[in-house]
């Protein structure tokens, strides 16, 4: 491509100016400027990473993340939600849990790397107002990432399923235009769920770009104490299209909750 003239090059000058007064300084970037963003949020699991596929857990799009209780699923999605607040060096994000069963823990939060001054922590009154705090969370783009801990705790009536049908819509539409990942616990298969919320639950999941389920395999001990688990992760659903493919992952849960590929 040839260079500008003086008369070409003053006018972009000016076009550039006005955009940025408009719009913001930044809002331009030069073509050869390597680019920092990413597509997905690494779970810090190389394997899990693999498995997923993209990276990690995908940015604009609903994750599922299920499994039963200690199977490792809620740490994964704490692992998540520090590597979404860590950012660039030149901004750091944050984060939101929807608190539904009360049962958020700030000692293993932190213990995971979330910073808690950098959590929006939110336990929202019935699944409308769930649903639709969840659509304005998403419409801020002020979040790198959201959990909803958990489906098992929302989808418990009727109510749950309406809402759930005239929303989800929405929440997913919202998701496409802001950066961010929405992730969403899940038990594999609680038997105390009513036909009607299980398929309420099968619905949920259909907008989900990912699922991965996760199964305990093992607790590991090292002199006498329980130091970490082994885990079982099963791609259910990917834009990868590898369903039924696996990754076993360890986790150590002492002072710090960290990732462990060999014991």
């Amino acid at each position: 491509m040839g260079t500008l003239n003086g008369t070409k090059s003053e006018r972009l000058k000016a076009a550039i100016t006005q955009m940025e007064h408009r719009w913001g300084t930044g809002v331009l970037a030069a073509s050869h400027a390597p680019s920092s963003h990413r597509e997905s949020l690494s779970t810090t699991f190389p394997a899990l990473d693999h498995l997923a596929g993209s990276g990690g857990i995908p940015l604009h799009a609903v994750t599922v993340l299920s499994g039963k209780a200690t199977s490792g699923k809620l740490t994964v999605a704490y692992k998540v939600l520090s590597r979404a607040q860590q950012g660039t060096p030149e901004r750091h994000h944050s984060v939101a849990i929807l608190d539904l069963g009360a049962s958020s823990d700030p000692d293993y939060l932190t213990r995971s790397g979330v910073d808690l001054n950098r959590l929006l922590l939110v336990r929202p009154q019935g699944a409308k107002q769930t649903l639709r705090v969840l659509l304005d969370l998403v419409r801020s783009r002020e979040l790198r990432a959201i959990l909803m801990d958990s489906l098992s705790d929302f989808l418990i009536d009727r109510e749950a399923a309406s809402a759930v049908e005239q929303m989800m819509p929405q929440v997913n539409l919202a998701l496409k235009g802001a950066d961010c990942a929405l992730l969403l616990l899940d038990e594999s298969r609680p038997p105390w769920l009513s036909p009607l919320v299980a398929e309420t639950s099968r619905a949920v999941r259909h907008f989900a770009s990912l699922h991965l389920e996760f199964v305990r395999q093992e607790w590991i001990e090292t002199a006498g104490e329980f130091i970490g688990y082994r885990v079982e992760t099963r791609l259910v659903k990917s834009r990868s299209h590898r369903q039924g493919e696996g990754a076993t992952i360890a986790i150590a849960f002492n002072e710090t909750v960290r990732p462990r590929e060999t014991w």
